[in-house]
């Protein structure tokens, strides 16, 4: 929570739990802020480390997607490559060439695993920085009205949260889901083979990231539409549960055969649904 321990100067507590989110006493003390370091500070400087980090991961799978090509093309021969000085600096790689291509595939994945981490942190400051802000739209009220406002806010939430029902990722039921409303094919025709080649946006054989969050789109779009950043925390941590199930051999894509053998197992068959785990922020 950088900016925010910068901004305000307070201690913030974090655990990871798999339940309602909570934001304790958004409407108790005003903070002091310090240097007058506004809240809309925060939230402008955190879309710019999230536009950053969007052109770094759009770099980066770009790269994985050409590598894991140039793999396919000889796959009993060990290869070696030599990249780009860019994509040697950011992978933090010091010598461009001659460089295994195993090596660069893993190199890419733990820097996207890294970027998703970041993003995450980036939504969280975003989030606390709301927190704040609903602390200082009740910092003259009485302690009845501060109370009346936080009895609203903790209805309206658990609205909200009663209302998120999430397939579970992977399974026939979130693809049908998808096929009927998002693609309006009818109901009746799904096909896995035909629902993987619609969404191959760029017929390469292969889900990438880009790809995958595209299916996952309309679950999210039961969230708070004043809950963009809730959204896309759910989006990378749904992407990332799917990838364990289908990614068999952890190559950071999903490739025909391994949706069609996830999809046809009786795994994909009975939807658990699926429930987000996030970080609940005590300050």
């Amino acid at each position: 929570m950088r900016w925010i321990a910068i901004a305000f100067g307070i201690s913030l507590s974090i655990s990871l739990f798999h339940c309602v989110p909570v934001d304790k006493n958004p409407f108790g003390k005003k903070t002091n802020k310090s240097q007058d370091f506004e809240i809309e500070d925060i939230t402008n400087l955190s879309k710019l480390e999230q536009s950053n980090l969007g052109v770094l991961k759009y770099k980066l799978n770009r790269a994985l997607l050409e590598l894991i090509e140039t793999k396919h093309k000889h796959p009993d021969v060990v290869q070696k490559i030599h990249l780009s000085s860019n994509l040697a600096k950011i992978l933090k790689i010091d010598n461009e060439s001659d460089i295994d291509i195993d090596v660069a595939l893993r190199r890419i994945k733990e820097r996207l695993d890294e970027i998703d981490k970041e993003e995450v942190e980036i939504f969280n400051e975003v989030e606390i920085s709301k927190v704040l802000d609903r602390w200082e739209d009740h910092v003259n009220d009485t302690a009845t009205e501060r109370e009346k406002a936080k009895r609203e806010f903790e209805a309206k939430k658990m609205v909200h949260h009663k209302q998120e029902k999430f397939h579970g990722p992977g399974s026939q039921a979130l693809e049908k889901d998808v096929w009927k409303n998002e693609d309006e094919m009818p109901e009746d025709n799904y096909s896995p083979r035909n629902f993987f080649l619609i969404h191959d946006l760029n017929s390469d054989g292969v889900w990438d990231s880009e790809e995958i969050s595209a299916v996952l789109n309309s679950e999210f779009d039961q969230l708070d539409e004043d809950r963009p950043e809730r959204a896309e925390e759910y989006r990378i941590q749904m992407r990332q549960s799917l990838m364990k199930l289908v990614d068999k051999n952890q190559d950071g894509v999903i490739d025909y055969g391994e949706h069609m053998d996830y999809i046809n197992s009786s795994k994909a068959v009975i939807d658990n649904g699926w429930e987000a785990c996030f970080i609940i922020f005590s300050v």
